[in-house]
């Protein structure tokens, strides 16, 4: 049975949000390099809004709008330039004193909410802020590719600031999530299946995506969001507390000294990442 084509809801220069049946689309995008920065969430928030005002949309899918890309990382330009912005107001921050939450934060909060399931159909590079925003989603399908996931922001001195470090452990086991953190583990899709971090490996990850929404589609309602629920209350009060630990030690690090040279490296063209190819795990 042919199905009908999405109709498009909103178009800004990072996020195209379209709607098939009870499901939304949310195509995230910023050329050349497929980074997400401030501007994504705006739009990513904005895209959001449209979608709560929609009732009959029960179900959002996440995906990468250019092929191979989910979203390579956040953009870490933005990062160098907020951590520097700490340094000269004299802003210092803990995990005991932790900042506000941002703007990437809400982001990955209205994925988590139980108010609609939401898939990511991961069809492309998916590292730090891009696998968090996965994570922060109820299912994950990765599609066949050569390409990575993970969360390597130790090697720029940092840690995952968008709650990597709390829903990574949920998703692998805390054992294995913690290794991939202190390595800086990047794993290719068929690992990251075998490990749990995606629920499947597909060849065409969207077009699976919206196979299952509307297959959830057909459920009660109700129903989902409890599911959703009662499986969020075994962790949340830990992860409440970690992810508030976690604001505040992203934000130490941001101003240190390490993590600016090596952001600034970055930046610079310089690989950031030296270990990628080699600590990269292979089925």
């Amino acid at each position: 049975m042919t199905q009908p084509t999405p109709a498009s809801l909103f178009r800004g220069t990072r996020v195209e949000l379209s709607r098939d049946e009870s499901s939304a689309t949310l195509a995230l995008f910023n050329p050349p390099h497929g980074y997400f920065d401030a501007q994504s969430e705006r739009e990513f928030l904005e895209a959001f809004d449209l979608i709560d005002a929609q009732a009959d949309i029960r179900i959002v899918i996440v995906t990468g709008h250019d092929p191979g890309v989910f979203v390579r990382h956040y953009d870490v330009g933005v990062l160098a330039r907020r951590g520097r912005t700490l340094v000269e107001r004299d802003l210092r921050f803990s995990p005991q004193a932790p900042p506000t939450e941002s703007g990437f934060h809400r982001c990955t909060a209205r994925l988590a909410s139980p108010e609609r399931i939401s898939v990511a159909a991961i069809n492309g590079w998916c590292m730090g802020g891009g696998l968090e925003l996965a994570l922060a989603c109820h299912l994950r399908y990765a599609q066949n590719g050569d390409y990575r996931l993970g969360l390597p922001e130790v090697e720029l001195g940092l840690i995952p600031g968008g709650g990597g470090t709390q829903r990574l452990g949920w998703a692998v086991g805390h054992a294995r999530a913690l290794e991939m953190l202190l390595r800086g583990t990047c794993v290719e899709p068929a690992e990251a299946t075998r490990i749990g971090l995606v629920h499947a490996l597909v060849p065409d990850a969207v077009a699976h995506a919206r196979a299952v929404a509307r297959q959830l589609a057909r459920r009660a309602p109700g129903a989902l969001a409890h599911l959703v629920r009662l499986n969020q209350a075994a962790r949340e009060a830990d992860e409440g507390a970690g992810m508030t630990l976690e604001r505040g030690a992203f934000a130490e690090l941001l101003r240190s000294p390490h993590a600016l040279q090596r952001m600034e490296d970055f930046n610079a063209g310089h690989q950031p990442f030296p270990d990628l190819n080699t600590v990269v795990q292979k089925s």
